[in-house]
């Protein structure tokens, strides 16, 4: 953070897109099952044999099977998530989104409660790619799963090097 004044300026990321730590993606794949289709990577970071680039224009492809999806952190943020509501009961069995944690936003708002999602706020800061520094902000976990039809809040923490879910009626 810098200093304007009497201001305080969070410099803006260089980068919409988040490259997922490999050991959460590890713990994310141990939790829900294979992926069958990272919906958003490059040839250098993806996360499953199958997956798409910037250039497919993911929104606009098909979502078979269990999907995972990291999507660029934009101002298209809302327009990911809707899609992968939209997919679950049509195409995809399951699609989990790791977020930024903006509970503020009206896409946030749009799936809060809903049955056959899953919320999972993360406890501390993830340290995306390669990196040492955790990320400027905080996390979330969203399912959409055709097979759930509740919605359900629980937690991700690492705990003793290990990942671990707890659920808020656990």
């Amino acid at each position: 953070m810098k200093s304007t004044g009497d201001r305080a300026y969070i410099a803006p990321a260089k980068s919409v897109e988040w490259s997922t730590p490999q050991a959460f993606f590890e713990f994310c794949e141990r939790e829900f099952g294979e992926f069958d289709l990272d919906a958003a990577a490059s040839p250098t970071n993806t996360k499953c044999d199958c997956y798409y680039t910037r250039g497919d224009d993911s929104l606009a492809q098909d979502w078979p099977g269990s999907v995972w999806c990291n999507p660029p952190y934009g101002r298209r943020l809302r327009e990911w998530v809707a899609k992968a509501e939209g997919v679950v009961h049509l195409e995809a069995t399951q699609v989990v989104m790791l977020l930024p944690a903006r509970t503020g936003v009206r896409w946030f708002h749009d799936i809060f409660g809903r049955s056959g999602v899953t919320v999972y706020f993360v406890k501390g800061r993830l340290k995306f790619g390669d990196g040492d520094i955790p990320a400027g902000f905080d996390s979330i976990v969203l399912k959409f799963s055709m097979f759930d039809h509740a919605f359900r809040v629980g937690s991700i923490e690492k705990q003793g090097g290990e990942w671990k879910i707890a659920y808020e009626d656990a």
